[in-house]
């Protein structure tokens, strides 16, 4: 389908209503009515808060250079929705479990782990075992295990990056805020073309996850 054709099908007929008696100070955008005068809608985003913008009146968060929005429905629905498909947290978490799970660490980093992640009896082990004169030791299944849960990620990451294993963290931190910065571009973009065209995130087409993985997190595995 080219683009002149969809562009076609965003302003198909149906979409416009016969008569809406303000077209010579107002333009009606399929769902609602928006003032060039005042500069925003004069009816409320029907679908409020999920747009991610407290004013249901404006127009594209104040910001039409930089963004679109032919269907009366807010771009920032999009980009949350496409932000948080794309949360790279999981594969950066996962990088560094597969890390600490090759060869001797120091006990003390694994016990660091342990207490962010909530685990004081997990941590107070790994040290007391440190007490007896085994200074390094291989990741702990337990340990590994709580960093893997699904909802732990955030914790995890945030324990991760304290736990003082620089050779680890340092480069995942680069790799982690490089990615970032990835897929804020990407969603701006998708989201500005969905909106164009009257359509909503979808998964499918907006996940990018794996081709970061593959550009960012697997050279460093190798």
């Amino acid at each position: 389908m080219t683009q002149h054709t969809l562009r076609n099908r965003a302003l198909d007929s149906q979409d416009v209503p016969k008569a809406r008696g303000r077209w010579n100070h107002e333009t009606y955008v399929r769902h609602r009515d928006y003032s060039p005068t005042l500069g925003r809608f004069i009816e409320r985003d029907p679908i409020g808060f999920e747009a991610g913008d407290n004013n249901w009146y404006r127009f594209v968060a104040n910001g039409p250079t930089e963004r679109t929005d032919p269907t009366g429905l807010d771009w920032l629905d999009c980009m949350s929705a496409c932000i948080k498909d794309n949360d790279p947290l999981k594969i950066v978490v996962e990088a560094a479990v597969a890390q600490f799970a090759v060869g001797l660490w120091p006990k003390e980093v694994f016990a660091r782990v342990a207490q962010g992640m909530g685990d004081a009896k997990l941590a107070n082990a790994i040290r007391f075992s440190s007490n007896l004169g085994q200074e390094l030791t291989t990741m702990p299944k337990g340990l590994m295990t709580l960093l893997r849960m699904p909802n732990n990620q955030k914790m995890a990451w945030n324990a991760i990056s304290k736990s003082g294993a620089g050779k680890v963290v340092g480069r995942l931190l680069v790799l982690h805020g490089l990615m970032l910065a990835a897929i804020e571009t990407h969603c701006l973009g998708y989201c500005c073309t969905a909106s164009w065209y009257g359509i909503h995130y979808s998964h499918e087409d907006g996940n990018i996850l794996h081709s970061l993985k593959s550009a960012y997190i697997d050279p460093l595995m190798d």
